[in-house]
């Protein structure tokens, strides 16, 4: 039994227990004294099957999400002979998404319940490569790479100046470096398909990252006050001006920039030459 007092207009319902599909229903003002009452029906959909590669052998340890609205989406792992089982569903058909460590990611649509599922993984692409000052030839601090193939975003690691990654989508791929105190670089690359499991399709990429300069100061309100929270830009860099008004922005490519602040609906702006490892400084007036 439930009950919702001072009801002034109408009302959305929504009834959810586990293994239950919800049960909703809209009710107005003067529907308070009327008996309403929330059916839930069982969950009774399932899906059951196996998870395989290319060539038709079973993967253990493949994730599953299985999303098929209303009910929020289900994970599960296949186990011993690639299999699967997954109860309490929504009737369907589900959109499943298979992942697996050394095997592309791959999606599949419109799948009906049932025990006969069967989901095919293929080893993707793969590529490794070096990170390196441009003009030293020493490995920058703090580097950080991502790879966004497809459908994902994947970060990579980066260990002695070396990264790489296999079980991508095949394909067009964006490769990302950055690193403290330097120009963001980015490649678009090309993602060939592997023969077997955890192979590199597309080796010895090498990223050479140029030192950028760092572009400093204060925003200030029109009568001289630190501005707190500002947005400051810099060409396609952004960040926000500390509790005193001031701001950093690193990594920025050399030359001539026009900075911009706002906050509460005024803006400012300064122009600022930005030297190669050099740090520009100025002040930001908002009105």
């Amino acid at each position: 039994e439930f009950r919702i007092a001072h009801v002034a207009r109408a009302l959305s319902l929504t009834a959810r227990l586990a293994g239950y599909l919800p049960a909703e229903r809209t009710v107005g003002a003067g529907d308070e004294n009327a008996p309403i009452e929330l059916t839930l029906a069982r969950a009774e959909g399932r899906l059951s099957g196996v998870v395989v590669d290319d060539r038709g052998a079973p993967l253990e340890a493949a994730r599953l999400e299985i999303s098929a609205p209303p009910l929020p989406p289900r994970t599960a792992l296949s186990g011993q002979g690639g299999r699967f089982r997954v109860e309490d569903l929504s009737p369907g058909p589900y959109r499943v998404r298979v992942t697996h460590a050394d095997f592309a990611p791959a999606e599949f649509d419109g799948i009906e319940p049932g025990d006969d599922a069967r989901f095919d993984l293929a080893p993707g692409g793969g590529l490794d490569g070096e990170v390196r000052d441009a003009r030293t030839g020493e490995i920058p601090r703090g580097v950080q790479a991502r790879i966004v193939a497809g459908a994902i975003t994947r970060a990579l690691p980066v260990e002695a100046g070396r990264f790489r990654a296999a079980g991508l989508p095949v394909g067009r791929a964006r490769l990302e470096v950055s690193a403290p105190g330097y120009v963001a670089w980015w490649r678009e690359l090309e993602l060939p398909a592997a023969d077997r499991p955890g192979e590199v399709t597309a080796p010895d990429v090498d990223v050479e990252l140029e030192r950028g300069g760092a572009v400093t100061g204060q925003v200030l309100d029109d009568d001289g006050a630190p501005v707190a929270a500002a947005q400051v830009t810099c060409g396609a860099l952004t960040t926000r001006s500390g509790d005193h008004g001031e701001f950093r922005i690193e990594g920025v490519e050399p030359g001539t920039y026009l900075v911009r602040a706002q906050a509460d609906g005024a803006r400012g702006a300064a122009e600022v030459e930005v030297r190669e490892g050099d740090e520009a400084a100025l002040e930001i007036h908002l009105r």
